[in-house]
């Protein structure tokens, strides 16, 4: 599903830079350098989300257990979850 998202939306892109570029706003240095340094930083925060595991950090064993009460309340059917069961 992430991957369809993902292709869907690179789709939306090319079109829309292309709708620009047939304009003549997209060859600005200035504008250039804007959706390069996007493009980087979107890539660069996605990084993990190609990984296979977990990173783990000092409150990851909160988080899951946060995730969980959240579950647990949905299917207690709580909506919206105010206060976790377990």
């Amino acid at each position: 599903m992430a991957l369809v998202c993902i292709l869907l939306f690179s789709c939306m892109d090319l079109f829309f830079f292309r709708y620009r570029k047939a304009l003549g706003r997209w060859n600005t240095e200035r504008n250039r350098m804007v959706w390069g340094g996007c493009f980087f930083i979107i890539v660069f925060v996605s990084l993990p989300l190609f990984s296979g595991f977990l990173f783990y950090g000092h409150d990851l064993t909160f988080h899951l257990l946060r995730i969980e009460g959240i579950k647990d309340g949905l299917l207690s059917r709580q909506f919206p979850v105010r206060m976790q069961p377990n």
